[in-house]
């Protein structure tokens, strides 16, 4: 009965449960199980106890991986928390060099963010690949700053470093654009940006502020002709002094802002000094190549 009983989800699970019960192998049973269960919905409280059994029992392939991209979707988009073992799952099967839908990648790094302090070796190896992977399509999350010891220079530089980031989660597909000027001026015109839909429905944009920079802003979203548009957030948004790399230009940019906004004039003017004179040597040091064109004969 167990290897060919066909029957709805829930039929199916009495069954499973009752043969557990007698000691029957009721793998086969599981992966009927969870595959209704990944195209139906059904039975939201016992999947993972379903996906637990197959696991254990040996289950692996289309049907895991699959199981695992709707928990991480879920996770992510849908905001239902996914089972620890989903995680645990995804971990191995990464680590084990198996390729897994990119939002798998996303809902991983988000969960991990929150210990992103205390990986293991391993973990941080993982993490730095999938971060990797990920900048290069590109796509970011404003989570991603609590990895940035483990992301590239140059990726941390372009997404990372100095950048304050706005999430607006909304319709699939929309068009949202933030207009945004600084607080303290208020005759000034609105600029306008657009937002960059990562996931189905998650949107983020990201902006260069200093320390103590403010931004006033208001989000508004495209109805579905493109013929008007409704305002769906507004607020503002401050820059914050950790966001910089003490030794590049804007980091020193960063810390005169601050140490002049704290009135100590002096150690700004060595600030200014000292900008000055690496501005000065950069543009002596590091000057335009020359590259001559041999096809040509001409300089390029």
């Amino acid at each position: 009965l167990a290897e060919h009983f066909e029957g709805t989800s829930i039929e199916l699970w009495e069954l499973m449960v009752a043969a557990e019960s007698f000691g029957v192998d009721t793998f086969g049973l599981s992966e009927k199980l969870l595959t209704q269960i990944l195209y139906s919905g059904a039975l939201p409280d016992k999947r993972y106890i379903v996906y637990e059994n197959y696991v254990r029992r040996g289950g692996s392939g289309d049907i895991e991986r699959a199981f695992l991209a709707q928990s991480a979707y879920d996770d992510l988009v849908k905001r239902i928390p996914a089972n620890d073992l989903v995680f645990e799952q995804i971990e191995r099967l990464y680590i084990r060099g198996e390729k897994l839908p990119d939002i798998c990648a996303m809902s991983f790094l988000e969960h991990k963010s929150e210990s992103a302090a205390t990986l293991t070796p391993e973990e941080e190896k993982l993490s730095q690949n999938l971060l990797t992977a990920l900048l290069a399509k590109p796509v970011f999350f404003p989570f991603f700053k609590e990895y940035e010891d483990l992301i590239p220079v140059r990726e941390r530089m372009l997404y990372i470093t100095g950048r304050t980031c706005l999430e607006y989660r909304g319709r699939k597909g929309a068009r949202l654009v933030v207009h945004y000027r600084r607080a303290d001026e208020e005759d000034a015109e609105y600029k306008k940006t657009a937002f960059t839909e990562m996931v189905d429905g998650i949107f983020v944009v990201s902006f260069l502020l200093f320390a103590g920079e403010e931004l006033t802003y208001y989000v508004t979203e495209e109805s579905y002709d493109g013929r008007n548009e409704r305002m769906v957030l507004s607020g503002t948004v401050t820059g914050q002094s950790d966001r910089f790399s003490e030794d590049s230009r804007y980091g020193m940019i960063n810390d005169l802002l601050q140490v002049s906004a704290a009135g100590d004039m002096d150690e700004a003017d060595l600030l200014i000094d000292d900008y000055c004179r690496k501005d000065f040597l950069s543009g002596i040091l590091f000057t335009p190549l020359t590259i001559k064109d041999n096809t040509s004969g001409g300089r390029r």
